[in-house]
């Protein structure tokens, strides 16, 4: 079953009705809560795992969705460039970043001059995100890595075009072989295509040590921007102890190599019964709050704490639920945009802020979703990849059976006398 604790959907000012197992805080951390900024795509993931820590946050991010408000001070942006004086002007301990910002590390810098950026430096994480120095990092250490390629070969198959500042696998396409083909050699770069199953690994690392939380397997689907888009995670899971040994020593060398601290994810590829890395993620990733959904003692925002440290990491106990955990992200498949009514939220917020949550990243009443954005995630349950899967496509349906009567519904008001089109957004 899954850890037994209570996850209820309140802000931590309020009382929570069982002390006992807290999502939020035990009375001895509350002397010790600190103030964090959090900043990314979404922190909706983040924000629950610094709470479940006993810590307070601030932030901003893409969406600031409604069960991100429960959890965390949130305003919405429309780039991250424009959350720097937010920083700036914020008395917090320091910033703790999601995805996105690691592409970023000119802003890293910018916020690194006006508080603590809790993690690895700036110029670890631009070096670990380089792949070229990545790959040459990795060789000279006798692990086997990926070819990578600046340019375009004469026998053009066998090869992904990835930008260098990827998100999610967003703008990720096989090489198709057609003459003509070309890239942007500034923005982009190839990376030899195996064929198999996408796993990601979480880490925390500290000077003197790098710990595996766990591994995960990646659901990658071919969308209208990727043929390789990252749309959710199922986990935890086992592996054997070679392959478990592999995926350790990988972030053994780039922790130390790069000088990477506290948490971070590296995502592979399981081929022909090898382990393949295909990139680096030093900061908080999606994956990471399956780990801490399956284990009612994991804090893994403590261990990031320690791990950014001087000291040794305290070497948790991992054991995680029998059950197997799943996620994933809903879009809006539609050509037009698609307003969110009342009806819609209602059913989406429901069970949102439970422990076994079906849903999660809820827009407000109103919000707008554009074609190919986010909708919300869904999750499942199960003793399976295969029954979660299954469960994750029901859950993926029922979404866009809200997104249809949701669209329906905002028609049937367009043809009313007298109705005008309503494009209110709570938080503009």
């Amino acid at each position: 079953m899954l850890a037994d604790r209570c996850d209820e959907s309140i802000k931590p000012s309020a009382k929570c009705k069982h002390p006992d197992r807290c999502f939020w805080f035990h009375p001895l951390q509350l002397i010790a809560a600190r103030m964090y900024y959090l900043l990314g795509a979404s922190i909706r993931a983040l924000s629950q795992t610094i709470t479940r820590s006993g810590h307070c946050c601030v932030g901003a991010d893409l969406f600031a969705d409604w069960d991100t408000s429960n959890y965390c001070d949130v305003k919405k942006i429309d780039r991250f460039e424009s959350a720097a004086e937010l920083i700036k002007q914020s008395p917090v301990e320091g910033c703790v970043v999601a995805g996105g910002i690691e592409n970023k590390p000119a802003l890293l810098a910018q916020i690194a001059d006006s508080t603590n950026m809790t993690g690895s430096s700036v110029s670890a994480i631009a070096n670990v995100r380089n792949p070229f120095v990545l790959e040459k990092s990795l060789r000279a250490s006798g692990l086997e890595t990926l070819k990578l390629r600046r340019t375009i070969p004469s026998r053009d198959v066998g090869w992904v075009i990835k930008p260098f500042c990827s998100v999610g696998g967003n703008q990720v396409r096989l090489l198709n072989g057609r003459n003509g083909e070309w890239i942007n050699t500034h923005q982009q770069y190839l990376q030899q295509y195996i064929a198999g199953t996408p796993m990601s690994a979480v880490y925390v690392s500290s000077p003197r040590q790098c710990l595996l939380i766990g591994v995960s397997f990646q659901i990658v689907k071919k969308t209208r921007y990727s043929d390789f888009a990252y749309v959710g995670s199922i986990g935890p899971i086992k592996l054997n102890a070679t392959h478990t040994n592999a995926i350790h020593r990988y972030g053994q060398v780039i922790a130390k190599e790069f000088g990477l601290l506290g948490w971070f994810g590296v995502d592979f590829v399981k081929s022909d019964d090898e382990i393949r890395l295909l990139e680096v993620n030093p900061r908080y990733t999606a994956s990471m709050e399956l780990f801490e959904l399956a284990s009612a003692d994991l804090r893994l925002f403590d261990l990031h704490l320690a791990g950014c440290g001087k000291g040794c990491l305290a070497v948790p106990k991992l054991e995680y639920s029998d059950l197997m955990i799943g996620k994933r992200y809903v879009f809006n498949s539609s050509m037009v945009a698609t307003q969110v009514t009342s009806r819609m939220f209602d059913r989406l917020a429901n069970g949102a802020g439970q422990a076994w949550r079906s849903r999660s990243d809820i827009p407000w009443a109103n919000d707008w979703i554009q074609p190919g954005h986010p909708v919300c995630t869904v999750w499942a349950y199960g003793d399976n990849i295969a029954e979660v899967e299954t469960q994750l496509d029901d859950g993926v349906e029922q979404v866009h059976d809200l997104l249809r009567g949701a669209r329906e519904e905002h028609q049937a008001r367009q043809n009313q006398p007298g109705t005008a089109a309503r494009g209110h957004n709570q938080h503009e």
